[in-house]
């Protein structure tokens, strides 16, 4: 029993050790050693910070393209997915609208090798500058739908061929359980009255 109160009252000092300290952290973080020192900065003159930071000279603005290279960044970094998915649109409409059965082949196989050479490039030791490997990666996202397209289309024009090629019969045919035999049309022209 005296060891379950000295815990309990343990618990409870430890408890409001902790309070103190947290409410003293806050209190001393409300209080400043120089109250006005970030007043200058409230209402800041843009051009005048453009100026002082932006200048040739300071290493980080003379390095910014090496720096924006290094880091991978595009112009449109936030658009990736409508770019692409407008990509994508664009080389469907170019496969179904605009590739002629005469081209298809030479498409399809100009898809593969853009396809194929970008990711290539990716085995290379060689470092590209950024916006050279968003270019690539745009002519992969165009081809590789462009020759899809052009290939499903080849291959529906094939089928339709196809199945055009054969003659319509000329006659129909009536099944039961056992048998199908030839009925002429005449039967269908039939008037129920």
């Amino acid at each position: 029993m005296k060891h379950s109160i000295s815990r309990q009252f343990s618990t409870r000092a430890y408890c409001i050790l902790s309070i103190l300290i947290f409410t003293s952290i806050l209190h001393a973080q409300e209080r400043s050693v120089s109250p006005g020192i970030n007043s200058y900065y409230q209402n800041p003159d843009w051009q005048q910070w453009v100026n002082t930071f932006e200048r040739p000279g300071r290493e980080v603005y003379d390095k910014r393209y090496d720096i924006v290279d290094a880091a991978g960044v595009t112009a449109l970094a936030g658009y990736d997915m409508y770019i692409n998915s407008a990509i994508v649109l664009l080389a469907i409409v170019i496969g179904i609208l605009n590739v002629t059965d005469k081209e298809s082949g030479v498409v399809m196989i100009a898809a593969l090798v853009v396809a194929a050479g970008v990711a290539a490039l990716g085995f290379l030791p060689m470092n590209l500058p950024a916006y050279l490997t968003a270019i690539f990666a745009r002519l992969t996202v165009l081809a590789v739908p462009l020759g899809v397209t052009v290939a499903g289309k080849v291959f529906y024009n094939k089928i339709n061929t196809l199945l055009q090629s054969y003659p319509e019969p000329s006659h129909s045919f009536i099944c039961n359980r056992k048998l199908c035999r030839p009925i002429s049309n005449q039967i269908f022209e039939k008037r129920y009255d």
